[in-house]
């Protein structure tokens, strides 16, 4: 593509992502060429969904997706939205340090969690009751 060209369609994304249009600004980056910075722009806006559609065909944009979701989930401490990705690990460790045993253990039920996968949890209990 021109250089001009880069350079005008650089310039709109940047005036869309100061307009908090960031999805338009990201089909303009994919657009250019520029896929990454198309990505980087969806996930800094929390646009999971788009940067998901733009990374298709792309396996390291997919993970890089996929890894920046499921850590803006875990520290937001969205358990549901974990089991939903299938991070059923994720959101157990974040109901563990929440110290929400009840929704902990309802949901390891529900997932029919191994015994080992559930000792880990049981242990941690186990020392918070020991040690408040």
């Amino acid at each position: 593509m021109p250089n001009r060209y880069v350079e005008v369609g650089l310039e709109v994304a940047r005036r869309l992502v100061d307009l908090k249009r960031e999805e338009t600004a990201a089909d303009v980056l994919f657009d250019i060429g520029r896929h990454e910075e198309a990505i980087d722009v969806c996930i800094e806006a929390k646009k999971f969904e788009k940067a998901k559609q733009l990374a298709q065909g792309n396996n390291a944009l997919r993970r890089k997706v996929e890894d920046s979701h499921q850590s803006h989930l875990v520290v937001n401490e969205d358990a549901k939205e974990l089991v939903q990705i299938g991070n059923t690990d994720a959101a157990l460790d974040v109901l563990a340090k929440k110290g929400d045993w009840e929704h902990l253990w309802e949901m390891a039920a529900k997932e029919k969690l191994s015994s080992n996968v559930l000792g880990k949890y049981v242990l941690q209990r186990v020392e918070e009751v020991r040690h408040p």
